[in-house]
């Protein structure tokens, strides 16, 4: 008789929390949902709405001149350092990742 008490008593815990579960609404693709401005921004999202809305972009050079490229040569010089130091490190790391993988270059 206890059992039975104990099962009627889960059964009344489990059948409301499932009854809740159900109810909760799906949400698919969040982010997806349309933007819906609020009503009462403040005045430097209003401006940068205005901005935004009428075609601009928050990139002030655009995606074939970036800002930091217009100094000329010494730009490029740091550019190529940036880049040469990036490639040094990940080929370093993916060295790392193929001798551990392939149990090369052990020292014995």
């Amino acid at each position: 008789r206890a059992k039975d008490k104990n099962m009627a008593a889960l059964r009344g815990v489990i059948r409301p929390a499932a009854a809740a579960v159900r109810v909760m609404p799906k949400r698919f693709m969040g982010a997806a949902e349309p933007f819906e401005p609020a009503k009462a921004a403040p005045a430097n999202i209003v401006k940068a709405r205005e901005v935004l809305c009428a075609g601009g972009t928050w990139n002030g050079a655009g995606g074939a001149g970036p800002t930091w490229l217009k100094d000329g040569m010494g730009d490029q010089v740091v550019g190529g350092i940036a880049l040469g130091a990036f490639l040094w490190g990940m080929t370093g790391f993916f060295g790392g990742l193929y001798k551990m993988g392939y149990g090369v270059g052990k020292l014995d």
